[in-house]
């Protein structure tokens, strides 16, 4: 069956199409949890359809920002989408100069097509992701960090400069750019309730936050500790603390977290709080 391509920018009119073909799969929390914001920065939104009108793939092309890509990988839904990107320079130059994310299964074939079409020398392994689930509470595993001191709270209007502060230095850390938009981010973030603080003895010493992913519960992200609070369990203790919110308070199951495959010390802190790992994604 032929498919063909559907552009917009209109983030409600195309979540309505995309929601089901996302909702087939958890890996998609990323595309999922951008589309359940009250307010997306200008986003050019691609989807390729069949015939019958079932959505066979989803790029989300944000400025600034690698393509989100969820693709079935299949021929003809690979050449549809090729061809489209090859025919749109503005397309076309996102794709050179900001790359693709996406789950590894699903978007190997087309980020290999697009490599070889547009001339480009991606390396799969480059920056590659884990991605982690945890669905229960019975499952969190938080004896390691009993003796942590702190508690987690809100983030309020008074914290906004500093979390500001922090987020910003969290891009540096990991690498990602740090746009025009951030800030609206973080400030509509900090109005739904999103952001956490962890505090010992009225200081703030790290900062993690979340975001809805339905049908899938939520995503954990941005956990950051400043360099003079590290090493000393606040990010695990505060992560506990979130699950245990999320999942008992909120009813947000299953939860998600994305880590560095190249970081050895992320990818021990969440399975030693019960995490399991899913799938890895890649950024090129």
């Amino acid at each position: 069956m032929k498919c063909y391509i559907v552009e917009t920018t209109d983030p409600y009119s195309y979540r309505e199409k995309v929601q089901t073909f996302l909702a087939e799969s958890i890996e998609n929390s990323v595309q999922l949890g951008l589309l359940n914001q009250t307010s997306l920065p200008q986003t050019n939104l691609l989807r390729a359809e069949r015939d019958d009108g079932s959505c066979v793939a989803s790029l989300m092309f944000t400025p600034g920002r690698a393509i989100l890509c969820s693709i079935t990988p299949e021929k003809e839904v690979i050449e549809t989408l090729t061809s489209t990107i090859m025919e749109n320079e503005e397309l076309r130059n996102h794709v050179k100069n900001h790359g693709i994310h996406g789950p590894l299964e699903k978007i190997q074939p087309f980020a290999e097509a697009c490599s070889q079409l547009l001339g480009l020398s991606w390396d799969l392994k480059d920056k590659k992701q884990n991605f982690w689930m945890l669905n229960s509470r019975d499952h969190v595993v938080g004896n390691h960090v009993n003796d942590v001191e702190g508690k987690l709270r809100n983030a309020g209007e008074d914290d906004l400069d500093l979390i500001l502060q922090w987020a910003q230095a969290f891009s540096v850390d990991t690498g990602a750019p740090w746009g025009q938009s951030d800030e609206g981010n973080w400030r509509r973030r900090m109005k739904s309730n999103f952001v956490f603080i962890w505090e010992v003895n009225g200081t703030p010493a790290a900062m993690v936050s979340y975001v809805p992913t339905p049908p899938f519960g939520c995503r954990i992200n941005s956990v950051y500790t400043p360099p003079t609070m590290r090493n000393k369990g606040y990010a695990s203790k505060e992560i506990v603390m979130l699950l245990r919110t999320l999942l008992e308070e909120f009813n947000l199951s299953p939860v998600g977290i994305y880590t560095d495959a190249a970081s050895p010390i992320t990818n021990k802190i969440y399975p030693r709080i019960g995490f399991k790992f899913v799938c890895e994604h890649v950024e090129i």
